[in-house]
């Protein structure tokens, strides 16, 4: 990748296994992570971000980062890391959803390529690496542009997390028609208003249960559940532990 002053030092695939993890490390060159299936966790810069199929996850040169593949659903990735000129710093965002599936798609052709062991298409692979860098950098420029949208939802969640927060108390917010709404925000965000909702509730309850000695009951209607078996379900589902557990092994 002379173009750009880098080099493609690897690429390589991880199968979906359920007890695969990564204790902290870092790498004093990039990296980039390609979900194809599955889901795992990643501990980076004080934030435990969960990451699913067709969500890319970039590690800048010396970040720490713990990874761990969910046990009931595991991640299978594309991975490659790649040397950068000491000028030069690429400004990415840690995680973006690949929307429209081309990140998977070259980093599946690039994985590909690399299986060859031709020395003679490494020129070829480093074009597609540079390929998939400028759609990671394409996406990051339309995510900050639709970002508008996510924000001000977000923030209306918040502000009625207590609140029956429907799709269309949403749309009606957003000034969209239910199904353009939903269409809109799926497409910006990765995932729905209503699964957006639920992990802002789940982080709020977790934030509760770490801070206060509030009964679960309590902190359960606190974030807009209206019993606890829904609330242990959905905490459950995004957490992996029911509330009692989580703040147990607190």
């Amino acid at each position: 990748m002379k173009k750009n002053n880098s080099e493609l030092l690897y690429v390589g695939r991880t199968e979906p296994y359920s007890k695969w993890k990564m204790p902290s490390h870092s790498h004093p060159f990039n990296e980039m992570i390609v979900v194809i299936n599955g889901e795992m966790s990643v501990l980076i810069a004080n934030q435990n971000i969960i990451a699913k199929a067709g969500d890319v996850l970039f590690y800048q040169a010396g970040a720490a980062h713990k990874e761990k593949s969910n046990e009931k659903n595991p991640a299978e990735t594309i991975y490659f890391g790649w040397k950068q000129d000491n000028k030069e710093k690429m400004e990415f965002p840690i995680l973006l959803h690949d929307t429209n599936g081309r990140m998977r798609l070259l980093s599946k052709w690039l994985l590909e390529e690399r299986q060859t062991n031709s020395k003679y298409n490494i020129q070829f692979q480093e074009s597609i690496t540079e390929t998939i860098l400028a759609e990671y950098s394409r996406l990051n420029r339309t995510n900050k542009e639709k970002s508008e949208l996510i924000r001000k939802i977000k923030g209306f969640m918040r502000d009625n997390l207590k609140e029956n927060i429907t799709l269309q108390k949403l749309a009606d917010f957003a000034y969209l028609s239910k199904y353009h709404f939903l269409r809109k925000y799926k497409s910006e965000s990765g995932r729905t208003p209503i699964e957006d909702l639920s992990i802002l509730r789940i982080e709020t309850a977790k934030e509760l249960i770490l801070t206060t000695n509030l009964p679960l009951k309590s902190i359960a209607k606190e974030v807009g559940f209206t019993n606890e078996y829904h609330f242990n379900r959905i905490f459950r589902k995004y957490s992996g532990l029911t509330p009692g557990h989580f703040r147990k092994n607190q």
